[in-house]
């Protein structure tokens, strides 16, 4: 649902989500790394792949919806007063603008949870 939110909503949101799931892998790893140090268990370790597959893919996808977010904030911004100023060409300059924003429509109803790594190939 967080691709029917602004555009800059959407940075936003999709920023803070993984810089979360960044914080919680790079916390472990300095949990780990102290313990270890410590001589109180000479490891602590538990499986990678269960820990951080998940977050990891989640993590990926909040960067793709972010970077997807960009590009329309881009072209809204090219296609702004400056170039209507220019060419004179309201008309096509919002017609476009129109095809710029229809680009994340098909994403607003996906019947999927994206952000399930079970769901990598439809995303």
């Amino acid at each position: 649902v967080i691709l029917k939110e602004s555009t800059s909503l959407i940075k936003e949101k999709t920023e803070a989500a993984k810089q979360t799931l960044e914080v919680w892998k790079t916390t472990y790893m300095e949990t780990r790394a102290r313990i270890e140090a410590s001589g109180r268990d000479s490891r602590w370790e538990f499986d990678r792949k269960k820990l951080f597959e998940q977050t990891d893919y989640m993590a990926e996808i909040c960067q793709n919806v972010h970077n997807m977010a960009q590009v329309v904030e881009e072209f809204v911004n090219l296609l702004g007063p400056d170039l209507r100023a220019v060419t004179g060409d309201t008309k096509s300059i919002d017609n476009t603008l129109e095809r710029v924003h229809s680009l994340l429509e098909p994403f607003k109803t996906l019947d999927f949870d994206y952000f399930n790594q079970s769901n990598r190939d439809k995303w």
